[in-house]
């Protein structure tokens, strides 16, 4: 049987119970003592301001303070409190607390389970927060915070599986991580390097060694940046938007418009190669490959180039030879403009110098790192 909980706002099981967070810990709110007291030579206790000390689960040190007005014990559960308001952390020792932060001091409740609960509700505490520049919640709002409240055994039962599952999911972002590293060595391998190569040559335009045998062109010898054209007005279309050009995966996305609605755009093919030309679009990488769409165009953003490749090269080659940060710095340290609004020239694009396998070769490195890719997905 469930029952629901006006105060909640949702069911929770019958035999749960519903109380005031204040019911189940002691609250500490922090207290900065003075700046003089910092330091960063391990003197007094480590020191939280707020939020930007949090971890992924404990905080992490950065300084420490002589003087200590108020402490949070080890396995207390520590609150933000101040913008952002909300953000949780389990204390693994004794820390120094300013005023961003509160403590929970658990007494009727377990701390993992609370840490868990508490993460849950960061939305309705950022919600209850008050201030009109800088948020923050106060020591009653905590305390009249309804939360559910199940047994204990029930309690420990639900943090360990939770505890259990964010434990899985660190390992693989560590795999991950660690498939990624991997990857862009094998990346620079096959893309400066070649497959089964002997013999290589110093390019100076290029600043490193490739196979004697490949060739070293500008992009514009081997591909061409599709020129805009108009569409159909009130006829519906695929719609590229930047968000929808990924910056690490192969493929844009697109969403269905209206064409009368797109009042500016850059017109694309499926296959054409979108790379993105504004900061801060072009230093985190985004560029897609456009995929199948209605009727075979789409609209872009109006801030990418869309590529088209020719018969000497191929579209998944160049995708990855575009991602290689040998290649990329030299795209980005072209940039002009105002600061925040940096964009790449079309005439830096197509001078771009790049190394050219003979097609088989580059079909064969596109086809070794699109697999790779789908293994770290």
């Amino acid at each position: 049987m469930r029952k629901t909980a006006e105060e909640l706002g949702f069911g929770v099981p019958e035999e749960w119970g519903i109380v005031s967070l204040g019911k189940t810990v002691k609250i500490i709110m922090g207290q900065s003592p003075p700046s003089s007291a910092y330091n960063n030579m391990g003197e007094g206790l480590p020191f939280l301001q707020g939020n930007a000390e949090f971890g992924i689960k404990h905080p992490t040190l950065s300084k420490y303070s002589k003087v200590v007005l108020k402490v949070a014990k080890k396995e207390d559960v520590l609150i933000s409190v101040r913008a952002p308001v909300g953000e949780v952390n389990i204390a693994d020792q004794e820390y120094c607390i300013g005023r961003g932060v509160a403590a929970l001091r658990p007494h009727k409740v377990d701390n993992v389970f609370l840490f868990y609960l508490l993460k849950f509700f960061e939305t309705k505490l950022k919600r209850i927060s008050t201030g009109s520049t800088f948020k923050s919640i106060s020591k009653p709002d905590l305390e009249n915070l309804t939360i559910p409240y199940p047994p204990l055994p029930e309690q420990h039962k639900i943090a360990e599986i939770l505890s259990t599952f964010d434990k899985a999911v660190e390992l693989v972002d560590q795999i991950i991580e660690k498939s990624e590293r991997l990857k862009k060595g094998l990346m620079q391998k096959l893309l400066t390097r070649g497959i089964g190569h002997k013999k290589f040559k110093f390019v100076e335009e290029l600043g490193f060694e490739v196979p004697e045998g490949w060739e070293v062109v500008k992009l514009a010898e081997v591909t061409k940046i599709r020129a805009n054209k108009g569409v159909l007005r009130e006829s519906e279309v695929a719609f590229i938007p930047m968000e929808l050009i990924p910056d690490s995966s192969i493929y844009a996305k697109y969403k269905i418009r209206k064409s009368d609605k797109v009042s500016s755009y850059t017109y694309c093919e499926q296959g054409d190669l979108l790379l993105a030309k504004i900061t801060p679009s072009v230093e985190n990488g985004k560029q897609g490959i456009v995929p199948k769409v209605p009727n075979g165009f789409a609209l872009a953003t109006t801030e990418v180039f869309p590529i088209v490749c020719s018969n000497f090269i191929d579209t998944l080659f160049l995708f990855y030879l575009l991602k290689l940060q040998l290649i990329r710095n030299k795209i980005i340290f072209s940039m002009i403009g105002t600061t925040g609004r940096q964009r790449v020239q079309k005439n830096v694009l197509e001078n771009l110098i790049i190394p050219l396998p003979l097609l088989p070769e580059q079909r064969k490195i596109a086809g070794i790192l699109s697999t790779v890719d789908k293994k770290i997905e």
